[in-house]
């Protein structure tokens, strides 16, 4: 039979330093895993704002562009504008005349220090950015190049473009 030697004046030094070394490194793994899941978390909801502000952004420009008729004469074709003037035609009867008449209203579409602004009202959030956010003229249609980023943040822009055709 094999005989059992025990320790009667406690650790040692080596079995001491062999456990404080592998609670470190249990230690150090677990701060490291959980400063990524955090990192990742973060970066998950900037890109999720992000998404979720260009939605509310393009519906904004949609609702915008769903009664434009014809570009104003004052644009540039052909040229990246930070704003794009629209007309909205609308045909109204007047009983009076017996006749329709036209009523044409002008309204704009801008990028106005970093914000998108349509008809004059601001629709982007200020919590986000539009850095180089353009419009471009082509024939009879409207392309919209819209980058977001988030104030506070240098990390990857969120970049959406968009075509509206005038017809």
């Amino acid at each position: 039979m094999m005989k059992l030697v025990k320790n009667q004046q406690g650790i040692s030094l080596i079995e001491l330093l062999a456990v404080l070394a592998l609670s470190s490194m249990v230690i150090i793994l677990g701060a490291s895993f959980q400063t990524g899941m955090f990192k990742a978390g973060n970066l998950t909801i900037t890109k999720n704002e992000l998404r979720n502000e260009s939605v509310l952004i393009l519906d904004a420009l949609n609702k915008a562009m769903e009664n434009a008729d014809e570009f104003a004469s004052d644009n540039q074709i052909g040229a990246e504008l930070k704003a794009v003037n629209l007309l909205e035609i609308e045909k109204i009867y007047d009983e009076n005349k017996k006749e329709f008449t036209e009523s044409r209203n002008t309204f704009s579409i801008e990028v106005r220090g970093n914000a998108l602004f349509i008809r004059g009202k601001q629709v982007s959030d200020e919590r986000h950015v539009l850095r180089d956010t353009k419009f471009l003229i082509n024939g009879n249609q409207l392309v919209c190049t819209i980058i977001l980023n988030t104030k506070d943040s240098n990390g990857e822009p969120y970049k959406i473009i968009k075509i509206f055709d005038l017809s």
